[in-house]
C-alpha cells in the first residue's frame, strides 16, 4: 500500500475531477433531484388524501418528507453554490460541507431508521398479527416517528461547533482567503460525530437487511402454513394483500440497501483514510466518490414514487383521482 499513498491517490487531474463532478454532481443528479422532490410531492399528497386510518401511512408520509429534504439538500448544491459561490469563495466545498452536506447527512440518518421501523412493523404485522395493533398505535407510530427526527438533527449539531467558514491561507499562493476552519477541539469532535454517524449508519444498514431476510422468510413461512390450513377463497384474498405489502416492503428495503452500499463504503474509507476528506491530501478523489454517493442516494429517495405505484392499489386510486382533478381544473380555466 505504500506505492498508493503520498500523491499517487492524488493523480487525478484537475480537469478530469472538474468534469466528472460537473457532469455526475450538477447534471444527472440535479435532474434526478428535481424529478425526485416533484414524485416525493406526490406521495405527500397521496398519503395525506388517504388518511391515517392505517399507521403505515404515517410513516411513509414521514418518510416521503425525509427523501424530499434529502432531495432539497443536494438540489441546492447543484444549482446555486457552485454558479453563486464558487466565484466568491475559492474554498467554495467549505460551505457545501455545512449548508448542504450536514442537512443531507441528517436526512438520510433519518431515512435509515425510518426504513428500520417500517419493515419492523411489516414484520410484526405477519409474525404476531392479532397482537401488531396493541403493539404499533397511531400514537406510538408519530411518537417513534418524532424521536427518529429528533435523534438525527441533536446528533449533527455538534458539527456546527466544530467548524465554520473563515479566514485561512492557500498553501499554493499563500494567501488568505474563506474556507473551512475548525475550532481547537474541532478535529476531535468531527471525527467523533463521523464515529458515530457510520457506527449508527452501519447498524441501521445490517438492521434492515436481518429484517428484509427475515421478512421474506416468514412471509414464506405463513404463506406455506396458510395453503395447508384454509380455504381457497381465503388464502387468495390474504396471500394477495399481504403479499402487496410485503413486496412493497422489500422493494423499499432493497433500494436502500442497492443505493446505500456505497455511502457506506465512503463513510469506512473516511474513518479509515486520515486525509481522505473534503480538505484533506486525497480531496479530488474524495469529490469523485462523493458525486457518485450522493447520486445513488439521490435515486433512493427519488424512485419511492414507482414501489408505491406499482405495489398499492389504494394508492393507484388515489393517484388517478388527483389526475382528474387536476385535469378538470385545467380544462374549466383554459
Amino acid at each position: 500500500m505504500s506505492n498508493l499513498e503520498g500523491d499517487e491517490l492524488e493523480a487525478i487531474p484537475l480537469m478530469t475531477s472538474q468534469l466528472f463532478e460537473l457532469i455526475c454532481s450538477d447534471v444527472v443528479n440535479g435532474v434526478i433531484c428535481l424529478f425526485g422532490v416533484a414524485f416525493n410531492v406526490v406521495n405527500m399528497i397521496v398519503f395525506i388524501k388517504q388518511g391515517f386510518k392505517d399507521y403505515m401511512n404515517i410513516s411513509l408520509l414521514s418518510l416521503s418528507v425525509a427523501d424530499t429534504l434529502a432531495l432539497l439538500s443536494q438540489l441546492w448544491t447543484c444549482f446555486n453554490i457552485k454558479t453563486l459561490v464558487q466565484e466568491a469563495l475559492s474554498h467554495w466545498y467549505a460551505v457545501v460541507y455545512l449548508a448542504s452536506s450536514w442537512p443531507h447527512v441528517i436526512s438520510i440518518r433519518v431515512i435509515s431508521l425510518l426504513i428500520v421501523f417500517i419493515t419492523l412493523e411489516r414484520y410484526l404485522c405477519i409474525s404476531l398479527p392479532l397482537k401488531i395493533k396493541s403493539i404499533i398505535t397511531h400514537k406510538r407510530t408519530i411518537v417513534i416517528i418524532g424521536f427518529v427526527y429528533l435523534f438525527s438533527i441533536l446528533t449533527a449539531i455538534p458539527i456546527y461547533f466544530a467548524c465554520y467558514v473563515g479566514p485561512v491561507i492557500d498553501n499554493e499562493t499563500n494567501i488568505s482567503t474563506m474556507g473551512l476552519v475548525y475550532t481547537e477541539d474541532g478535529y476531535r469532535i468531527e471525527s467523533a460525530i463521523l464515529s458515530f454517524g457510520i457506527t449508527a449508519q452501519l447498524t441501521s444498514f445490517i438492521i434492515v437487511v436481518i429484517l428484509t431476510i427475515a421478512l421474506v422468510q416468514k412471509f414464506i413461512q405463513t404463506t406455506k402454513w396458510r395453503l395447508s390450513t384454509s380455504s381457497a377463497t381465503m388464502h387468495d384474498h390474504v396471500t394477495k394483500r399481504d403479499k402487496s405489502a410485503v413486496k412493497m416492503i422489500i422493494l423499499i428495503s432493497t433500494i436502500y440497501i442497492v443505493c446505500y452500499t456505497p455511502y457506506f463504503l465512503l463513510s469506512l474509507a473516511m474513518a479509515c483514510v486520515k486525509d481522505f476528506g473534503a480538505t484533506g491530501k486525497y480531496q479530488r478523489l474524495f469529490n469523485i466518490t462523493t458525486s457518485l454517493m450522493f447520486t445513488a442516494d439521490s435515486i433512493n429517495s427519488a424512485v419511492s414514487i414507482f414501489v408505491y405505484y406499482k405495489m398499492s392499489t389504494k394508492y393507484r386510486n388515489v393517484f388517478f383521482s388527483l389526475l382528474k382533478g387536476f385535469s378538470k381544473t385545467r380544462m374549466t380555466k383554459s
